[in-house]
């Protein structure tokens, strides 16, 4: 089964504890949902994030990442089948959250995110480079910015297929911007980056997904059902 993009779903909201968006998955296809969270702690308490739920199902902790552009967060798992709710819960009220969900079907569902990769900075390019291990698979990448200033999409390399963005007034002139690519996979190493027209602090998070096997040899080299020496 081939790994393809699904649909995609965003969110935001201000001071908030939780933060709910839709997003409608195809159910079945061996499918896999990640969520994408940049967001600003302004409560002064020290906020996390709890839980974040498609549907009726949790989803996992991936990564996350705290730099000056705020905290990047991202979490994973099989998309609910029941309703099209998304939801991220912090334990405290002052999130200031820009979200990003992403479904893909085809996903190999025993080990479905391989290497995941971080990079930030200050300035009009934004990069970061990461390893493939199978054409068969698919890159997913997210960028987090913010700025004071005049606001702005990001432009993805002309490699990588632009899936979402979605941007947060804060205050004043302060922005905030989550933005998605995807790219083909390849088993070398290649470089996921965007492009704005003004100066902005960002961050970003490359991830190689996972397609289902079709062989054998893929199991293994995935670590997955290798097969026995004989006896």
């Amino acid at each position: 089964m081939a790994l393809n993009v699904d649909t995609t779903g965003q969110g935001s909201g201000s001071n908030v504890d939780v933060l709910y968006w839709t997003h409608t998955a195809t159910p079945g296809v061996a499918g896999y949902i990640i969520f994408a969270v940049s967001w600003q702690d302004l409560s002064l308490d020290g906020i996390t994030i709890t839980e974040m739920d498609h549907g009726e199902n949790a989803l996992s902790f991936i990564c996350e990442y705290s730099t000056s552009a705020g905290y990047l967060s991202i979490w994973g798992g099989t998309p609910g089948s029941s309703f099209n709710q998304a939801s991220v819960n912090w334990d405290g009220p002052g999130a200031y959250a820009t979200a990003i969900s992403i479904s893909f079907t085809g996903v190999f569902q025993e080990n479905p995110i391989g290497t995941a990769v971080h990079s930030s900075g200050t300035g009009t390019t934004m990069s970061r480079s990461i390893t493939g291990v199978s054409t068969d698979n698919l890159f997913v990448d997210f960028l987090g910015m913010y700025r004071v200033g005049a606001d702005e999409t990001p432009s993805p390399n002309s490699s990588q297929t632009f899936r979402a963005s979605i941007s947060l007034h804060i205050v004043g002139t302060t922005y905030q911007r989550d933005s998605c690519s995807t790219r083909p996979g390849i088993d070398t190493t290649i470089t996921m980056q965007w492009t704005t027209a003004f100066t902005w602090i960002w961050q970003q998070v490359a991830i190689e997904l996972h397609a289902t096997p079709t062989k054998a040899t893929e199991l293994a080299l995935l670590g997955v059902g290798t097969k026995p020496a004989a006896t």
